[in-house]
């Protein structure tokens, strides 16, 4: 099975389940940004329905392209097989919206998991993440450039103003490619 995500994190076993089961690539290996300036995905995988992801890539010196699949799986609990991809281009104010919310979203620069106590850069905060996740949506978000990669996990109930703001934006992005 292909290592999609760093060594060492906890939530790799189902998002790296329904990646693979949508056969989509590794963005976080060095070789995966060659060709292209930026590739940023979006990765949902709620507890019982669905897993799907959308890609974002900038290739160098070609149109951006989004990529949606989606799988017929029950999120963590059975990744499925891909029920539906689709893939279209992208005009540059998407791209400029996109690139403008991962950089406002701060996704480099924030814990890949939140931790008891801390706030989702690291500092401490008394009342960060005090809340109990039983279920709901896994929210994996990637952005890969020559400058390195980010990763930032959440459930689909901690994430902040910034980040829900660029899940429209992917959501947006595949809306946009499929005119």
């Amino acid at each position: 099975m292909t290592n999609y995500f760093p060594p060492g994190d906890w939530f790799k076993q189902s998002g790296e389940a329904a990646l693979s089961a949508m056969r989509e690539p590794a963005l976080w290996r060095d070789t995966s940004i060659e060709g292209y300036s930026r590739r940023s995905r979006l990765l949902v995988v709620p507890s019982f329905q669905a897993p799907y992801a959308i890609r974002i890539d900038q290739p160098l010196g070609d149109l951006p392209e989004a990529h949606f699949v989606e799988t017929d799986g029950m999120g963590g609990y059975d990744p499925g097989r891909v029920a539906s991809r689709e893939r279209g281009f992208l005009e540059g104010e998407i791209i400029a919206a996109l690139q403008d919310h991962i950089r406002e979203a701060r996704l480099g620069e924030r814990l890949v998991e939140p931790e008891p106590g801390k706030d989702d850069f690291g500092n401490p905060s008394p009342d960060a993440y005090q809340s109990v996740w039983l279920d709901g949506a896994k929210v994996i978000f990637e952005d890969r450039t020559v400058e390195g990669y980010a990763l930032v996990s959440r459930s689909d109930g901690d994430l902040d103003a910034a980040l829900k703001v660029l899940a429209q934006v992917f959501l947006s992005a595949r809306g946009a490619a499929q005119r």
